[in-house]
């Protein structure tokens, strides 16, 4: 992994490269300048982005890195497409000027944003080359548990069921009734849940009076 992201590094610095010189000077004639993006500039500059974006995509995940390694190779080759294109066109032009006025060079030549193009996406089309056939991590994989002699021996699940309810220990003692509540009185004083008002116990009723004498 670590070769990769190293890889990646160099392509991120093709790409810087291939940006810087589609703003710069791509073609000079005495006094007169030609930048990149009045021409093919904006292409390079467009896959210079692209190129940079990819390679930033090896630092990502492992599961990300590997697939996006696979972009920076074919978008540095088109920068580099383009970049021989126009040195070759530029110096054809002049040699075609050169021609038609009778002189041995017409001073038109390729200006420096250019030839950084062509270093930046050379950098670019070698970084994204070492990248395809840079080897990857595999992601690893869940294997198996598989228990040896010296492994702990998992309980049997599920668990027998047990007897219940368990037998009487042989020294215990029978067992007691529960103590019973007291019966609450149903006459006399009003007791406690009763509705009624409370009963009054009359007074013991004592021998009649003797009759009056004559």
């Amino acid at each position: 992994m670590l070769i990769t992201r190293v890889l990646a590094g160099f392509a991120t610095f093709g790409a810087l490269l291939v940006l810087i010189g589609s703003v710069g000077t791509w073609a000079s004639f005495g006094g007169f300048t030609k930048g990149g993006l009045e021409g093919d500039g904006v292409i390079t500059l467009v896959l210079a982005v692209l190129i940079g974006g990819f390679a930033g995509g090896v630092f990502a995940p492992l599961s990300v890195a590997r697939v996006m390694r696979w972009f920076v190779l074919p978008f540095g080759f088109l920068a580099l497409l383009v970049a021989i294109i126009d040195v070759v066109d530029i110096s054809s032009s002049g040699n075609e000027f050169a021609s038609e006025l009778g002189v041995s060079s017409l001073g038109l030549t390729v200006g420096w944003g250019l030839w950084v193009v062509l270093i930046g996406a050379v950098t670019a089309v070698v970084a994204g080359l070492l990248l395809t056939i840079a080897p990857m991590p595999r992601p690893l994989l869940a294997t198996p548990w598989v228990p040896t002699p010296y492994s702990p021996q998992p309980y049997p699940q599920p668990y027998p069921p047990q007897a219940q309810p368990y037998p009487p220990h042989p020294g215990a003692h029978p067992p007691q009734p529960a103590p019973q509540a007291p019966a609450w009185p149903t006459t006399g004083p009003a007791y406690p849940g009763s509705t009624g008002a409370p009963q009054v116990p009359t007074p013991p009723q004592g021998p009649p009076p003797p009759p009056p004498s004559a």
